[in-house]
């Protein structure tokens, strides 16, 4: 049996989530991320970086563990001897330049993200990469043991710039010209195969949001000009992977995994992450728009189950929606063949009364910025320390709450 684990895109969000998530996962189900399970990872853009960092430093990241226990103090605590804080490569102050909301991003899907000026280019985004693992002593970034598809967007540099029309969505003769590439990070194999994309790359293109802007609704002056900067090789333009699908779900369906378990953790909760997933069901999402690849281009799964999925992602003491036996549907355009899902498990972050409720200490139920867990003003700016430990706590929470039934699509 072959199972699936999905890190969905979401900036800081995603980065902080995925990094708890797997070493709660380690912990639980101590063979399940050694390379003795039959385990796909998928991950696009701040999930690929969260991988990145715990995949190279497991033993060397000190996190919050929850507990009905903890106090204020230590929810507050950045200190682990003899090891770095999970959450100190979460915001990028160090590219503070960065400048206005991006309208042509949001459109294609990037709620809440914003586009930088013209001289942040790949190889800066690379170095800034490449400075965030120092920072958790990682000197090589490695593929890790699992066979892990590190997800980008990729455009055919003749169809750059694209454009999308009134409704935000491509049509016409840009309708596919944008598509779900991967570098498989164990083994180096990518796709598409003529692509050029190392390791660093492919983590630093996966979460490239900044490159979003120009490629969409770019100027012809501009991009004449900011073409020069972004992410490509001979053929190809790469983005943020959550440009196209976000979620990590499709590439996993493409390998034809038996069971997900999808962890989206998406900046905006109910409204960013939720639109991303009911796409995947035929649905336009919370936000009323299809994203740059058009109506019902990502659709996989019937919509039949979509008022019931968005029902439990949307419901803050439930946060999960599960389904079994899930007929997966045909799509060319993704490169999806129909088979049948056994399980399918997804979770989403809200803001939930039961669990800012289960600290005995009341002072960290009342000193929780309104924000939490994602609805902050930007998605990479530094949040408290009491909101990001008990962030951390949150997906441990989560799954604690659900564990026979990730240990059941896991097959642990």
């Amino acid at each position: 049996m072959t199972v699936g684990l999905a890190l969905s895109s979401g900036g800081a969000p995603a980065f902080l989530a995925s990094i708890c998530t797997l070493e709660w996962l380690a912990g639980t189900f101590p063979n399940l991320l050694t390379g003795f399970s039959d385990v796909v990872l998928a991950t696009a853009s701040g999930g690929s970086l969260g991988n990145a960092v715990f995949a190279n430093a497991e033993y060397r990241i000190g996190l919050p563990h929850w507990n009905e226990a903890t106090t204020y103090e230590e929810a507050l605590s950045d200190h682990y001897p003899g090891k770095v804080w999970f959450a100190v490569g979460a915001s990028l102050p160090h590219i503070g330049f960065m400048g206005s909301h991006d309208h042509s991003a949001s459109q294609a899907g990037h709620h809440g993200r914003r586009r930088t000026p013209n001289f942040l280019s790949a190889k800066a985004w690379e170095d800034i990469t490449l400075v965030n693992a120092r920072r958790y002593g990682i000197k090589h970034v490695a593929g890790g043991n699992l066979r892990w598809f590190d997800t980008f967007a990729f455009i055919p540099k003749k169809a750059a710039p694209l454009h999308v029309n009134k409704e935000n969505y491509l049509s016409g003769s840009q309708s596919g010209s944008i598509g779900l590439g991967w570098r498989e990070m164990s083994t180096g194999q990518v796709y598409p195969p003529n692509a050029a994309v190392d390791t660093v790359q492919a983590a630093a293109w996966s979460s490239a949001f900044w490159s979003c802007g120009p490629l969409v609704n770019g100027t012809t002056l501009g991009w004449m000009l900011e073409k020069h900067l972004m992410p490509q090789d001979n053929s190809y333009y790469f983005t943020d992977g959550g440009l196209f699908e976000g979620t990590g779900i499709v590439q996993l369906l493409r390998e034809q995994v038996t069971s997900i378990v999808a962890f989206v953790n998406m900046p905006g909760g109910d409204v960013a992450g939720v639109f991303k997933i009911m796409r995947l069901f035929g649905f336009a999402g919370g936000q009323g728009n299809w994203g740059v690849t058009g109506p019902h281009r990502l659709q996989v799964f019937s919509s039949a189950y979509g008022d019931a999925v968005r029902a439990n992602l949307t419901n803050t003491e439930v946060m999960r929606a599960r389904l079994t036996n899930v007929p997966v549907m045909g799509n060319s355009f993704l490169g999806v063949k129909p088979y049948m899902l056994e399980n399918l498990v997804i979770f989403t972050n809200l803001r939930s009364q039961e669990f800012m409720d289960s600290f005995r200490d009341p002072r960290i139920k009342h000193n929780l910025s309104p924000h939490f867990p994602v609805d902050y003003p930007s998605a990479f700016d530094l949040w408290p320390k009491l909101d990001t430990n008990s962030f951390c706590m949150l997906q441990q929470w989560k799954g604690e709450r659900y564990k026979d039934e990730i240990r059941e699509a896991l097959g642990q």
